[in-house]
């Protein structure tokens, strides 16, 4: 997290966009849950905003919380609540569309999309009726020419059923009318990759071992040429 944001203060970011999963799950959710809070601590000290949606990894984080004896659970209550004091931190809403600058809005429910209104989701199907569709969940990074761009993962560990490993941040420079363009920084041993099969799907960052695209290894990993014919 510390080499992400360092690199985005040098682009002059004005906000900070995260698709989720900000959790890692051990068998110690207290602990998962003061990791949690250092990384939020970190984005919150930039001072700036930070617009944000929970993962899956989290919401299984916040039940397993639930599960806690009640010490515990006390102590997690504390930390949720310096998460809730963070004042730079905003979770996008599910019946608004927040305003991040002039022209351009954030939501994560579909219904209230247009041409001016990003879509900040952890996963959901592609919607194309916006400014730009933005997600995450998946260990790799996907940017297209068709408004949408998978922000991929800053860090995964051996909990994600692989080696460890660093993975990408991006900066947007956007105007109210349009992408200008999108900068992405590896943070580790990652790479770019254009799949002559899938050129739909546009540019991959994906690990360097990784010798195809993610959907030629699995076809349900499409996500902007469903709807072509399956070589």
């Amino acid at each position: 997290m510390r080499k992400a944001l360092n690199w985005l203060s040098g682009e002059g970011v004005e906000a900070i966009l995260c698709v989720g999963d900000f959790a890692t799950l051990s068998k110690d959710p207290l602990r998962d849950l003061e990791l949690v809070r250092n990384e939020l601590q970190l984005l919150n000290d930039l001072g700036i905003p930070v617009l944000y949606v929970w993962g899956n990894r989290d919401l299984e984080l916040f039940s397993a919380i639930i599960l806690l004896d009640d010490a515990l659970r006390r102590e997690a209550q504390s930390l949720v609540h310096e998460i809730l004091e963070m004042k730079n931190l905003i979770e996008v809403p599910r019946d608004a569309r927040i305003k991040l600058f002039d022209g351009v809005y954030v939501t994560r429910n579909p219904l209230l999309l247009n041409d001016r209104t990003i879509y900040l989701t952890h996963y959901d199907e592609v919607v194309r009726s916006c400014y730009l569709h933005i997600e995450g969940h998946v260990h790799y990074g996907q940017v297209s020419t068709r408004r949408y761009l998978n922000a991929g993962f800053v860090h995964r560990d051996e909990l994600h059923g692989s080696e460890p490993l660093d993975g990408v941040v991006m900066a947007l420079h956007l105007d109210p009318e349009s992408v200008l363009r999108v900068v992405v920084k590896p943070l580790g041993s990652v790479k770019p990759l254009v799949c002559p099969i899938h050129i739909e799907e546009g540019v991959f960052f994906v690990p360097e071992t990784w010798r195809r695209c993610p959907v030629c290894y699995e076809w349900a990993r499409a996500r902007l040429s469903r709807a072509l014919p399956h070589p």
